[in-house]
């Protein structure tokens, strides 16, 4: 369950900071180190622990 929630979080943050990179003069690993750079710790940080809480609210035993 909890890989299904980062997944659900990690998709669209990627996306969403690839159309907002897109625009920059710089290369693509420029852009791609930028996406990641803020994608990782924002789920490492963020997104795990609300995703823990979630799933520990909803069935006690995981």
């Amino acid at each position: 369950m909890l890989m299904g929630l980062v997944w659900l979080s990690v998709y669209p943050s990627v996306t969403l900071l690839t159309y907002a990179t897109a625009g920059l003069p710089a290369p693509t690993w420029v852009t791609t180190f930028i996406t990641t750079i803020l994608t990782v710790p924002t789920i490492t940080f963020v997104v795990v622990p609300f995703a823990k809480k979630a799933i520990a609210r909803v069935d006690p035993k995981a």
